[in-house]
């Protein structure tokens, strides 16, 4: 198995837009790049650039695309967990935890969650990150602030190339640059690729190549340079670090989601969503029968492009949005079991990038 890690660098505006009731007006819809829709991008790339067969890798996926994230200064970001509070009249160390290390989850206590005022004393003017996507850096949280810009098209009739009546659309998309320090930075996202089978090194010829991701590519939209590189013994150290995770804790995990988080159920009414994830470890309830805290729930669906005339709509998948936290109790010694679970997700639809989550290091 290989582990690569992915870096996409974005050269111009991006438009990923998710369930849409206008078609008129399309908005950019996710702050990170699912995994879903690197994966097409990139098997997109590899069938028509390079001229290479990927029917197999798309009817028996064995390479799981990670959601990419993006940075800020060379830090990843990752969405916000429940225990993340934000002031609005603070100015400085406006995000602060609810707790005060991760060795006190065990004996964390749900009220702490409804705080009616911030460490400087202000008065109810704390509120829940909702999944915002962060940064740690040096015990400070920074909270990402992305650039949206709106653009307007005509259709073009391609016989007489004049633009035909009633064809104005609009776009609102993801712009390549971000402030950082009082600068603009080109936005840089940063994800994982898992090659379970050692399949991309035979499917791609160099490190380096350029991609387009989302709508809009005939206008320019959704150019990204991309650096794929190789994790050496990635298991191993991350192995480590959930085993100090874990004496630290008293063998109590948090694990965040990084995607649409789900389980599947099926009955004979139909198949159903739950929130039930694929982990052997007993669960550690922190709200009664509850052992996770949601910034929201998320919905996707798609259409099934196997066949003809527009392909059919495929069933719209629900779960824990991300940034939810997942409690669990588990012995250190399944330290590498996690590890691998982290990599090969935790439940259903892994290969495209959902049930992606992560054991919490530190709050």
């Amino acid at each position: 198995m290989n582990i690569y890690e992915v870096q996409l660098r974005q050269e111009s505006p991006v438009l990923v837009s998710g369930i849409a009731a206008d078609s008129r007006y399309l908005k950019h819809s996710t702050s990170y790049i699912e995994g879903y829709t690197l994966r097409g991008a990139l098997l997109t790339y590899i069938s028509r650039e390079l001229k290479k067969d990927v029917k197999e890798e798309a009817l028996k996926p064995t390479i799981i695309f990670h959601p990419a994230y993006p940075t800020f200064r060379k830090e990843v970001s990752r969405p916000a967990h429940p225990l993340l509070l934000c002031c609005k009249v603070c100015r400085e160390d406006k995000i602060f935890p609810s707790i005060d290390s991760i060795e006190k989850i065990r004996d964390f206590d749900i009220n702490e969650l409804f705080k009616v005022t911030c460490r400087r004393g202000h008065l109810y003017t704390v509120s829940n990150m909702k999944g915002e996507l962060v940064v740690k850096i040096d015990k400070t949280y920074y909270k990402l602030s992305q650039y949206l810009q709106s653009l307007d098209s005509t259709a073009i009739n391609k016989y007489v190339k004049s633009s035909e009546i009633g064809m104005l659309f609009g776009y609102l998309t993801l712009l390549p640059v971000h402030e950082e320090d009082g600068q603009l930075k080109q936005n840089i996202f940063i994800g994982k690729i898992v090659d379970t089978e050692n399949k991309l090194e035979n499917l791609l010829e160099e490190e380096d190549f350029e991609i387009k991701i989302g709508r809009g590519k005939s206008k320019g939209f959704g150019k990204f340079n991309v650096h794929i590189k190789l994790l050496e013994n990635y298991v191993e150290k991350r192995t480590k670090i959930i085993e100090n995770v874990l004496q630290k804790t008293n063998n109590i995990i948090m694990l965040r989601s990084l995607s649409l988080s789900f389980g599947l159920e099926i009955n004979n009414h139909g198949i159903f969503t739950n929130l039930k994830l694929d982990l052997d470890a007993k669960p550690h309830y922190v709200l009664k029968d509850k052992n996770y805290l949601l910034t929201g729930i998320k919905t996707i669906s798609g259409f099934s492009l196997k066949v003809a005339h527009g392909g059919i709509p495929k069933p719209r998948i629900s779960g824990a949005a991300p940034g939810s936290l997942f409690f669990y109790e588990i012995n250190t010694d399944k330290a590498n079991y996690l590890a691998e679970k982290e990599l090969k997700g935790f439940g259903p639809l892994s290969y495209g990038g959902l049930n992606i989550l992560e054991v919490v290091t530190d709050v």
